[in-house]
């Protein structure tokens, strides 16, 4: 706890917050009472002002109400509550006047400036020290009563099954049961099952109205069965081996070597469909077309040509001159090479008409461009167009051959040009803008370099780039 015995001067009047000066003697200065930031304080402002002439000032304390302090018109004072900031220590706020000289919940207006009284003592000014240390634990206390048992807990779910056991010992053999009653020959049931028999010979036997075996075959709702195992329902229709589906209108006949369905039929080679389809184990036949492991045969067929739509393969060309329908297009492709039109193409020569050829070792256009391997060649003189590549506005770049032998850009700020990958040769023309920045060269093999590179806006300078055997050099020239 804190005790606060607060008597400190003020260099301010009026109606403004109180500006703190110096503590008056053996009294506290509010700025040493270590009061919490946001701490309400209530405080006491008196100004004593010179009697007027024949007055005496009086202080009167009401004995039913201590908190009020009236005094005489020669003292101006107030009594509020300050919410104290910390990043101001020397400034005291009227947050809330409660009482003065002026009235009830109004401030006083103060013509000279009044001393700070603050009395009293609390536990919210002062900073919080630092925790002691934890204390030792107490000695164990005596165990309490078990309390009463709590109600039981819901069933749990049900575990998993366990392994089967063992198999048990075999019990013993049961006695055996009373004979049945042998049928005797030319017996004959009552009702729908019967058996009969002639000579020791099976005839027939019945189970119910729908069920009929005999030596010829097995009937149901009269419809026979001739293979054994075949099971029928009673909305099949059967003649012989034929059988007829009233919902379907499905005809089929099944035997030991064959299942027919109408025109098609399956068998343990092969699966036909009508006269034109026909799945065997050697190949697939569609009409005149026939697709096996080393043949794929479409169209006709014979000992002198092969027709595929208009496309005609003979003996005489040996050669297979393919065309389309509703097209004028065609080519002819046969041993030597495919030619299509003024075009031609074979093991070693593509052509197209008589001027324009490429083949292992050389490309020609006429008489006037022609490149030959490892020999000297002539470019005409017609000479060659190109479209120079507009690199833009410039940063630090490795020179691209892919993008053309000539390219352009601008300067506008400091970059680096990086020796080409590849052997080439590429001009570049810089041009400077208003910010042009000093080019950094990387990867190059240089001497002299030509001409100086400046970053004056508006000069522009061509940049001849070579690389030969992995040897970069460049060489420069202003054209200002």
């Amino acid at each position: 706890m804190t005790i606060y015995n607060i008597n400190q001067t003020t260099t301010s009047n009026g109606l403004a917050d109180f500006i703190l000066g110096p503590a008056t003697d053996n009294h506290m200065a509010v700025a040493n009472a270590n009061f919490s930031n946001g701490f309400s304080i209530d405080y006491l402002a008196i100004s004593f002002l010179s009697p007027a002439p024949g007055e005496v000032g009086i202080r009167v304390y009401d004995a039913d109400n201590p908190n009020i302090i009236t005094f005489s018109s020669s003292v101006q004072w107030e009594a509020g509550v300050s919410v104290y900031n910390t990043a101001t220590p020397n400034i005291l706020p009227r947050t809330t006047t409660n009482f003065g000289s002026s009235g009830n919940n109004t401030k006083v207006n103060f013509i000279g400036p009044p001393n700070i009284i603050i009395e009293g003592s609390g536990t919210g000014g002062g900073e919080t020290g630092p925790q002691g240390p934890v204390g030792n634990t107490g000695p164990q206390g005596i165990q309490g009563n078990t309390g009463p048992t709590g109600n039981t807990g819901p069933t749990g779910n049900t575990g998993p099954q366990g392994s089967q056991g063992i198999q048990g010992i075999q019990g013993p053999i049961g006695n055996t049961g009373p004979t049945g009653d042998f049928l005797p020959l030319n017996n004959t049931w009552t009702g729908n099952n019967y058996f009969n028999s002639t000579n020791n010979a099976f005839i027939q036997l019945q189970v119910g109205t729908h069920v009929v075996a005999n030596s010829t075959g097995l009937f149901i709702d009269g419809g026979a069965v001739g293979v054994a195992g075949d099971i029928r329902n009673s909305n099949n229709v059967f003649t012989g081996t034929n059988e007829f589906n009233a919902n379907t209108n499905f005809l089929g006949s099944i035997n030991a070597t064959a299942i027919i369905v109408g025109t098609s039929s399956i068998n343990s080679t092969v699966i036909a469909a009508g006269a034109n389809v026909l799945i065997g184990t050697a190949n697939i036949v569609v009409g005149t077309s026939v697709v096996n492991s080393t043949v794929i045969s479409i169209g006709t067929v014979n000992t002198a040509l092969i027709t595929v739509g208009n496309s005609t393969v003979n003996l005489s060309t040996n050669s297979i001159m393919v065309m389309f329908a509703n097209s004028t297009t065609s080519a002819n492709l046969n041993s030597l090479g495919l030619v299509a039109g003024i075009s031609k193409m074979n093991a070693t020569t593509i052509a197209v008409g008589a001027n324009v050829f490429m083949n292992a070792t050389t490309v020609g256009i006429g008489s006037g461009f022609a490149l030959a391997s490892n020999t000297a060649s002539t470019i005409g003189a017609i000479g060659f167009k190109y479209t120079s590549y507009n690199i833009g506005t410039i940063a630090s770049f490795t020179v691209d051959p892919a993008l053309g032998n000539y390219q352009y850009g601008s300067s506008n700020a400091a970059f680096t040009m990086t020796a080409p990958a590849s052997d080439c040769s590429v001009n570049i023309l810089l041009t400077n803008g208003v910010s042009a920045g000093t080019v950094t060269f990387s990867g190059f093999t240089v001497g002299s370099v030509g001409d100086a590179l400046t970053t004056t806006s508006g000069n522009k300078f061509l940049i001849s780039i070579v690389r030969i055997n992995a040897i970069s050099t460049y060489m420069i020239k202003a054209l200002q």
